[in-house]
Parts: structure tokens; C-alpha cells; sequence
């Protein structure tokens, strides 16, 4: 298991596991050509990706971090869900905006970084 070194370096790789999951759903895609986001280079540089919801906990523990890190860093419910599922994910100074794209679910989630002390952990 990975020594807990504050949430920074989680939600780094949680980010980058984000990020790859984009480009393997058509339908988040869809949903940024919809609102008008098409270019590659944009997506790029926003750092924009996508949480498909019910693998970052594997992914995450699989790295090494314990399910205790991931739930303190607000990634994965009580429960030991993913907290955001099908959601666009944006990062913004320092923290993380999700965009849902069902109906059924609160269309915002925000995770505020800097309530951890990690403001800069992009």
C-alpha cells in the first residue's frame, strides 16, 4: 500500500485515469462536441476527462492507495462507490467540477482541493 502523502498525488492519478477514460467513451465525447467543445488541443489543455463510474476505485487500489485514502479524498463514497459517475471532469484552480450526463443525477458535483490544503495539485 502507498504511504499516505496528502491527497495531491491521488487525485493526480485519479485525474490521469480521467483523463484516458475520455477518449473511450463515445458518449462523453458526444456531449462536449454538443456543447460546442470539438477541438482536440482545447480538450487537451482544459485537462478535460471523463468518470464512467464503478472502476476508479479498482484503478485506484490497484496503485496501491487503501480505500480509507479514497474515501477522506471524496472520490469514493461511504459506501465504496465511485462519487463521480458518468460526469465530465473539469479541474478548476485547483479543484474538480463533474458535469453529469444523466438526468437522474445532480447535474454538479465539486470537489474544493483547497479545503485540504492542496491547492495546487494539477
Amino acid at each position: 500500500m502507498r504511504e499516505w502523502h496528502g491527497v495531491a498525488p491521488l487525485l493526480h492519478d485519479a485525474f490521469s485515469f480521467y483523463r484516458v477514460q475520455l477518449h473511450r467513451h463515445g458518449e462523453a465525447v458526444a456531449y462536449l462536441h454538443q456543447r460546442g467543445i470539438r477541438s482536440p488541443e482545447l480538450i487537451e489543455h482544459m485537462r478535460i476527462g471523463y468518470a464512467p463510474g464503478g472502476c476508479l476505485r479498482g484503478w485506484l487500489t490497484q496503485l496501491g492507495y487503501p480505500l480509507s485514502a479514497l474515501r477522506r479524498a471524496g472520490l469514493v463514497t461511504t459506501a465504496g462507490y465511485d462519487a463521480y459517475t458518468r460526469r465530465i471532469v473539469f479541474p478548476l484552480e485547483g479543484n474538480l467540477h463533474g458535469r453529469s450526463l444523466s438526468d437522474l443525477a445532480p447535474p454538479h458535483r465539486f470537489y474544493n482541493a483547497t479545503a485540504w490544503g492542496n491547492a495546487t495539485w494539477w
